[in-house]
């Protein structure tokens, strides 16, 4: 059971992944060593499950974030379509959902063609009936932080 101060060492984590034990410890007030093994424990419980570092897409050419809902005719105890978009570099989240559509996805690419390209593979992935390609014009929020 997380308590406060899980909560905000937690909360600290999210805003700076590379904030030092030390610097939570100043913030609340605790000993490193009692810092770093709450850590320890959060990440042995599977509350952290790891450390990333989130990198601009703009800054490195994929300037296209596009939405993609997917048809399939697999059977619902069947994952096929999303194990084989899971290999897909370009497809940062595939999400199953419940609706008119079977999948969500969003996909970077650095142009059209780029998109293109990942259309046709996409189709091709046993399964996949059809898509919706949605645009991306501005996004004005977009974090992995969860609220705490």
């Amino acid at each position: 059971m997380r308590d406060q101060t899980d909560q905000e060492i937690l909360h600290a984590l999210q805003e700076d992944g590379r904030i030092s034990h030390a610097e939570i410890s100043r913030r609340l007030g605790l000993a490193p060593s009692a810092v770093l093994e709450r850590i320890r424990k959060l990440e042995r419980d599977g509350i952290i499950e790891r450390y990333e570092v989130r990198i601009s897409p703009r800054q490195i050419g994929l300037k296209l974030t596009v939405l993609i809902a997917l048809d399939t005719d697999e059977s619902p105890s069947e994952h096929s379509v999303a194990d084989r978009l899971a290999e897909f570099p370009e497809i940062q989240e595939i999400h199953e959902v419940a609706g008119t559509r079977d999948y969500f996805l969003k996909v970077r690419v650095s142009d059209t063609d780029e998109l293109a390209g990942v259309l046709d593979r996409i189709g091709g992935v046993p399964h996949v009936l059809n898509s919706r390609t949605t645009l991306v014009l501005r996004t004005y929020k977009e974090t992995a932080a969860l609220p705490l």
